[in-house]
């Protein structure tokens, strides 16, 4: 038993969250069966109905999907990811949970998985750190170089997944000048085109450079996911990841990273940018 109450099992560990019971990966720079503080912070903030079809994106080992089964009594929910170990552990988690009735865990790239069905709610905790292209980074981090692979591709799906009245959750960690998301607008056109309308909250601003704990923290374990690591002497691999990100950001023209939560509907009209951030404030997810 750990000091925080988790149960060790080799690389896994068995936790109580929330009132649910999880069997998921240890924290590690190269993490396949990721849960952490943004897994908590969505969860927080999900909000299933009774009778609604709910679909879990990157679900992980589907600590959204059993959430949403256990207390909301959905007319179903689906688990979606592409690694086939991470859809396996949700089963098992549902069981746990006395939910696995209730849970279809299938595998596949976002909505290749569930051959045109819509759902009520969808919600997704996607890979979300910006990253060069030739940082390395495990699976379930790596959001592309504006943190929004993930998310702009699960954007274009909506017209095609969500029902009328139908709700998209998600969170994510982009990049900003330090004022406004760099796709802020993108953001907006497409819900115009979509006709869905978005509430984007941004929550902290960051500076993205040297001597700042997030920036350190990405390069970090962007050099431990590199064959170069070594069991000791990594401070210039840690420098040049560091440069490699640097070089991200002038590319880009960014100076700040900021974390976000993303609520889509068909009930909303339009674009909406909420900033919530207070200057210096280097937290995430939370207040």
């Amino acid at each position: 038993m750990r000091e925080d109450g988790a149960i060790s099992l080799g690389k896994l560990t068995f936790r109580l969250v929330l009132g649910t019971w999880l069997i998921c990966e240890r924290p590690s720079a190269n993490s396949t069966l990721y849960f952490g503080d943004d897994s908590v912070a969505l969860l927080n903030r999900l909000r299933a109905r009774s009778g609604e079809h709910v679909l879990d994106l990157c679900c992980g080992p589907g600590i959204q999907s059993i959430w949403c089964a256990s207390h909301s009594k959905p007319a179903r929910v689906v688990a979606s990811d592409i690694n086939p170990l991470a859809t396996s552990l949700v089963k098992l988690n549902a069981e746990l949970n006395n939910v696995g009735g209730l849970i279809e865990a299938v595998c596949g790239d976002l909505y290749e998985a569930v051959d045109g069905a819509m759902f009520d709610l969808i919600c997704m905790n996607p890979p979300l750190i910006p990253l060069a292209e030739d940082m390395s980074y495990g699976l379930v981090g790596n959001g592309g170089p504006d943190g929004l692979n993930l998310v702009k591709r699960a954007l274009a799906g909506l017209p095609v997944h969500l029902n009328n009245g139908g709700r998209f959750q998600t969170l994510g960690l982009t990049v900003s000048d330090g004022i406004l998301p760099i796709h802020t607008e993108e953001i907006g056109q497409w819900s115009e085109r979509s006709g869905i309308g978005v509430r984007l909250v941004v929550l902290h601003h960051v500076p993205a450079k040297p001597g700042f704990r997030l920036f350190h923290a990405i390069a970090l374990t962007s050099a431990m996911c590199s064959r170069e690591w070594k069991a000791e002497g990594n401070e210039c691999l840690v420098r040049s990841t560091e440069l490699k990100l640097s070089k991200l950001a002038s590319k880009l023209n960014f100076s700040h990273f900021c974390d976000y939560f993303l609520f889509a509907s068909r009930n909303l009209s339009g674009f909406e940018l909420m900033d919530l951030s207070t200057l210096g404030d280097e937290g995430l997810w939370f207040f």
